[in-house]
């Protein structure tokens, strides 16, 4: 990631093309920058930032297979989150962990399903009107907190997210938005192999 400012001259008689050069502002290194003590510690290997995690249960009614994902299913996830950013399943330690902080069940069938099934468009993308309604009800903390939405999202589909980039500058979404959806069915011990995992 590299943080460009400007556009480069043009040779002497030519019009600067600015179709040429990519600007990209990168908010790791900003953070870097205004955090240097914890950036320090984080490569050291030594500091270690713990996120909570909100699970959001969307289901259609209390059975597994209505989307009432089992605690287990959950603290599955969470495990496999922590195993992949230690470095445990290939790649280096990272210095994030996942903690399970809160799960909340939510029973309604038009939220369960985050797309259109009669007809419509179908809403398989991220900024759906479904998508708002939902995060909006259930959003919890602040950027220290990773929000999960589990819910029915059809046949093509495993999940969205937005970048953290969304979320700065001028025209920045409202933090609710933040968070991950995924089908409930891709949690490990589910049923929609192989993506259950």
């Amino acid at each position: 990631c590299i943080e460009y400012d400007g556009i480069a001259k043009a040779p002497h008689g030519k019009i600067p093309r600015d179709d040429l050069h990519t600007f990209r502002k990168d908010p790791v290194a900003r953070w870097i920058a205004r955090n240097p003590a914890a950036a320090r510690a984080a490569i050291a290997g030594d500091g270690v930032v713990t996120i909570p995690v909100a699970f959001h249960v969307l289901r259609k009614d209390t059975t597994v297979a209505g989307g009432n994902a089992p605690l287990s299913w959950i603290q599955a996830q969470v495990d496999v989150l922590n195993e992949s950013y230690s470095g445990e399943t290939g790649g280096v330690d990272t210095g994030f962990r996942f903690e399970l902080a809160s799960v909340d069940r939510t029973t309604k069938a038009s939220w369960f399903k985050l797309f259109y099934v009669q007809g419509g468009e179908p809403r398989l993308f991220r900024g759906s009107h479904k998508e708002i309604q939902v995060k909006r009800a259930l959003h919890e903390g602040g950027a220290e907190t990773l929000n999960v939405y589990t819910g029915a999202l059809g046949k093509f589909l495993l999940g969205w997210a937005w970048y953290p980039s969304d979320f700065v500058g001028d025209g920045s979404l409202p933090r609710f938005y933040d968070g991950v959806v995924i089908d409930y069915r891709t949690m490990p011990g589910a049923t929609f192999a192989p993506y259950d995992e």
